[in-house]
């Protein structure tokens, strides 16, 4: 579960089901912890359709996009959560050159994910069990590596993660980033 920097939405990953929840979490709103539509064009509750069963969530620091792992694909997608968007609640294509929508590819069995305080140089971290690595990914919308998965060792081909103990799950960043 990840809740927005605004503290309006959860956004919680249902692997079973390949999808994403949104909750209200706004107290002062009418539909307060209530499972909040995602297709308004739609008849229904609709949670957010994301490919190969997410498993993490984690909120961008601007609160416009979700990061979701997927165990079973060893990506990780995008979410549009900015309600200004065209493409609210939409996964994002981080590849234009294939005619599918792609994922951010990283290590094996991804499972925690965490981002860094802050909009300039903001970093997401994945956690790689599979590999025993974690895959950092430039989420700085500014940048010109932006949803690209950053190589921490280009002396060896391939992109590299950063070499960690065996089987991580888990990752956490501080509230000041460093």
């Amino acid at each position: 579960i990840a809740i927005t920097p605004d503290g309006k939405r959860a956004y919680v990953a249902n692997s079973n089901n390949a999808s994403i929840s949104v909750i209200d979490t706004d107290p002062t709103s009418a539909t307060y912890n209530q499972v909040l539509d995602a297709d308004p064009t739609t008849a229904g509750v609709d949670s957010i359709a994301v490919p190969n069963g997410p498993f993490k969530v984690a909120v961008s620091a601007d609160g416009k996009r979700i990061y979701v792992t997927s165990l079973t694909a060893n990506k990780v997608s995008v979410i549009d959560i900015d309600p200004t968007s065209v493409n609210y609640h939409k996964v994002i294509d981080t590849d234009a050159t294939t005619p599918v929508t792609d994922s951010i590819a990283v290590g094996g069995s991804p499972e925690g994910i965490a981002i860094t305080p802050g909009t300039n140089r903001a970093r997401a971290y994945v956690v790689n069990p599979g590999l025993d690595t974690v895959s950092v990914i430039d989420v700085d919308p500014n940048s010109p590596t932006y949803n690209q998965v950053l190589d921490q060792n280009p002396a060896v081909a391939g992109n590299q993660g950063i070499p960690v103990g065996d089987n991580p799950t888990r990752i956490a960043i501080s509230r000041d980033g460093k």
